[in-house]
């Protein structure tokens, strides 16, 4: 899907992005795109994300190593768990736009 937004063209056929060939950074109109497998493919979601919503950290992140679980210690392994409690908070939904390509 990504390829296929690069290589539109405008009636003069000039790229309406940087081209196959222009940066490699994800951008449409030097504005960020960020892939995501949270959403379906040709699917996309446009947004004043600093205008519209707030992510509160509830836990900062937090890894914890062990080998303390069952027989690990006996078995050379290691029980590893990684978590982070965040809260998206939307005040304005008017500012997000979602939709298919």
């Amino acid at each position: 899907m990504w390829r296929d937004m690069l290589g539109i063209k405008d009636g003069d056929e000039r790229y309406l992005s940087g081209g196959p060939f222009g940066t490699t950074a994800a951008q449409i109109w030097d504005l960020p795109a960020i892939g995501s497998n949270a959403m379906a493919d040709g699917e996309f979601l446009v947004g004043a994300f600093e205008d519209g919503a707030t992510i509160f950290d509830r836990l900062e992140a937090e890894v914890l190593v062990s080998s303390e679980n069952d027989d690990d210690f006996e078995r050379n392994l290691f029980s590893i768990r990684a978590e982070q409690r965040l809260a998206l908070a939307v005040f304005r939904p008017d500012s997000f736009v979602t939709g298919q390509f």
